[in-house]
């Protein structure tokens, strides 16, 4: 993200304790998004998509995906909260390439989402979702919380 002048800019969400109603509210929904990764043998997630993007997985930076434009896809994802048409996104990010390319590509980058982040994605034939219930894992999540309460 850049601003007017082309500058990058970033959002820095720390120091959530200034507001004790939504620590409260992160700390259990922190819990359940705990016991929900116990569910799923214990794999934990966490997406900042605010600033520098960063994706951990149980605490671990992970890093290596398959181009800018995976990463790129996660946010889309992430951001749109709801099934996204797997040939809207082919033509979204691919689109130069032939439709057959283009979802080619998009398969290639779902996969590398898939096993970089384990359950983190509910994908089928048609359509390709970043999983609701791990959206509270997000920093989009707590923006969302904080601009609700104004």
């Amino acid at each position: 993200m850049t601003n007017s002048v082309g500058r990058p800019f970033v959002i820095v969400m720390s120091g959530l304790s200034l507001l004790p109603e939504v620590a409260e509210e992160s700390t259990e929904e922190s819990a359940t998004n705990n016991e929900r990764g116990a569910r799923m043998g214990s794999v934990d997630i966490s997406v900042k998509l605010l600033g520098p993007v960063l994706v951990e997985v149980n605490g671990r930076s992970v890093a290596g995906f398959r181009s800018h434009k995976t990463l790129a896809l996660l946010a889309f994802l992430i951001a749109e909260g709801r099934p996204v048409a797997r040939n809207y996104l082919a033509e979204l990010f691919w689109p130069d390439a032939a439709t057959a390319d283009g979802r080619g590509h998009l398969r290639r980058a779902l996969h590398d989402l898939s096993q970089k982040l384990p359950g983190a994605l509910q994908v089928d034939y048609y359509t390709a979702q970043f999983d609701p219930g791990l959206f509270g894992q997000t920093d989009l999540a707590h923006f969302e919380a904080l601009r609700a309460r104004d």
